[in-house]
């Protein structure tokens, strides 16, 4: 089965949270991280852009704003709504972590729905002027021996970066002009660790496994610049490497998005460092 990570960013109101004391664990505030979860999740079906302007992270809702125009869209009560559709609800999970850091906090669970495969829901906050604000949330179902070993009762798995609180809180992005496309990218990084730049937004790396997500600033026309950090894993195993852009537009009378055209980078053997310029009509 194809290994595969699912990032989602949807970025709606909460009622904030007040920070917690010096003496306040993790544990002791992982119920109201939960419960300003489910606020959150409540609001976005609601599409109260006001509530969630006010209360999500100040990062988190740049970065939303720039998937909409990245889309072609704005933020609006029926664009919140249809981010939050599909987002996920904690009582399909089983709580299993918290951590804290330096005005960040982490909370983890794992399960799903009875239609999808187990994973690890991974939710991010972040406290800004002594409040906690939900940030973002990303699902993983790729984590296998973490996986196994949770169910074997084992938890030395959490102390994995993937499930600890960000070091810093992210600055917001710059704000993205409207592209002359969208444009999604897709990069297969079998036997590699891969770390994409773009429009100067750094990725998340992708690390033994095929990922795929919305180029943030989509493309224009002319040239468009990717660099790569591509590193070999140590662990050895089967070696594969491509990097496919695709422009996407909506198709008459539905408005649904369809690939018109693809770029792609497929080396026998990437070097450490590539920056690939695609030249888009």
């Amino acid at each position: 089965m194809l290994r595969r990570r699912i990032q989602i960013g949807l970025l709606v109101s909460v009622a904030v949270l007040g920070g917690c004391s010096k003496e306040q664990s993790a544990k002791e505030l992982a119920p109201e991280l939960a419960a300003l979860y489910t606020r959150w999740s409540r609001a976005g079906l609601a599409g109260d852009i006001d509530a969630w302007s006010q209360t999500s992270s100040a990062s988190s809702q740049q970065k939303a704003r720039n998937g909409m125009v990245s889309m072609k869209r704005n933020l609006t009560r029926t664009t919140l709504q249809a981010m939050a559709r599909n987002q996920p609800d904690l009582d399909d999970y089983e709580f299993i972590h918290a951590a804290l850091g330096k005005d960040t906090a982490i909370t983890v669970y794992y399960g799903g729905r009875a239609d999808q495969n187990k994973h690890f829901l991974i939710l991010d906050f972040i406290r800004e002027a002594g409040e906690w604000k939900f940030h973002w949330l990303t699902q993983r179902d790729d984590l296998t021996q973490a996986a196994q070993q949770w169910t074997a009762g084992n938890t030395d798995f959490l102390q994995d970066k993937v499930f600890q609180p960000m070091a810093d809180v992210p600055p917001p992005q710059a704000d993205c002009p409207i592209p002359d496309h969208i444009a999604y990218v897709a990069i297969k990084s079998l036997g590699y660790e891969t770390r994409m730049r773009m429009h100067g937004i750094v990725y998340d790396p992708v690390v033994d496994l095929e990922s795929s997500w919305l180029i943030v600033c989509g493309v224009r026309r002319g040239s468009n610049v990717a660099e790569f950090s591509i590193q070999p894993l140590a662990t050895g195993g089967v070696r594969s490497f491509r990097a496919e852009i695709s422009i996407a537009e909506p198709a008459e009378g539905t408005g649904e998005l369809v690939v018109t055209r693809q770029f792609a980078y497929e080396p026998a053997a990437p070097p450490a460092n590539y920056t690939w310029e695609v030249d888009v009509p």
